[in-house]
């Protein structure tokens, strides 16, 4: 696996059901629905390598713990992190999001970073 970190532009929308963000992933233009992020506790159900805790940590990203859950922060208050397929196949790369509700109905969204789970580790 590869993670290669994105200084991404934090995007705010109004409407989490139809915002969008959209990325430069290896030179291509890439659209991320934010009704599909998934929160990075979640990622254990892709290969086992693949670690959360490990994936915050490599991001410079604080994990907390939640009612014995872990919490998986993002760049500011309020966003955690999440992550989306950027393909349709299981070894597709996944983007890293913070993600979170900055205000009431109002969302904020940045690409942190592009997994590449079939990579040879590098970090």
């Amino acid at each position: 696996m590869h993670l290669e970190p994105v200084d991404g532009e934090l995007e705010y929308v109004d409407d989490q059901s139809t915002g969008v963000l959209t990325v430069d992933v290896a030179g291509l233009e890439t659209r991320i629905e934010l009704r599909e992020l998934q929160p990075l506790v979640a990622l254990t159900a892709h290969p086992a390598e693949i670690d959360p805790a490990s994936l915050s940590s490599a991001l410079g990203f604080p994990v907390e713990t939640f009612d014995g859950s872990p919490v998986y922060r993002g760049r500011e208050p309020g966003l955690d992190l999440h992550y989306a397929s950027l393909g349709d196949g299981h070894d597709e790369p996944l983007g890293i999001v913070s993600f979170g509700e900055v205000q009431p109905g109002r969302y904020a969204a940045a690409l942190e970073a592009v997994l590449w789970p079939d990579s040879p580790a590098e970090n």
